[in-house]
């Protein structure tokens, strides 16, 4: 019997992840905008449980989370599983 192997997510946006780091935080949507310089409905966007390529952050985006939550930018683009610390579960 062989075994199902699950599709690799590399690249898939850590959404619940990176809002749970936000709410522990305190950091908002219009703190990640104002640092990525967007607005608001661009990190709800980007927010969204199933994003698509156009509503996936760019580098500011990336950067942005990356900086204010205190994580590496690898795992804000889902290429890492999580930041090294073990800060998320």
């Amino acid at each position: 019997m062989s075994k199902t192997r699950k599709p690799k997510r590399e690249g898939v946006l850590p959404v619940a992840r990176l809002r749970y780091l936000m709410d522990e935080q305190g950091v908002s949507q219009s703190d990640i905008a104002r640092r990525a310089g967007v607005g608001r409905s661009t990190v709800s966007a980007w927010l969204h449980p199933e994003p698509t390529e156009r509503t996936k952050p760019g580098p500011d985006g990336v950067a942005a989370f990356a900086v204010l939550l205190g994580i590496p930018a690898g795992f804000v683009v889902g290429a890492i599983p999580e930041p090294a610390s073990g800060v998320v579960n």
